[in-house]
């Protein structure tokens, strides 16, 4: 859950910067009927999710996300 949600907002990130540097794309008419959001999980959520063999986090994808940052640079 943690590692799609950290690339989503990556993603999100590079977009941003291409708009910052090339413009924002024209605007689309958006679907009303398509909107709409789910609610904060609930602890029976979690431990359904649990149940299932799913984690939040796991501690390998919060080192790779991290990494970058850490990393010295190759000289």
């Amino acid at each position: 859950m943690f590692w799609h949600a950290t690339q989503l907002y990556l993603a999100g990130a590079a977009r941003a910067v291409c708009y910052i540097l090339n413009g924002r794309p024209a605007a689309q008419a958006q679907d009303a009927a398509l909107a709409g959001s789910n609610g904060f999980p609930t602890p029976e959520d979690f431990a359904r999710f649990g149940a299932k063999g799913f984690s939040l986090v796991r501690g390998g994808d919060y080192q790779e996300l991290l990494l970058p940052f850490v990393t010295p640079a190759s000289p």
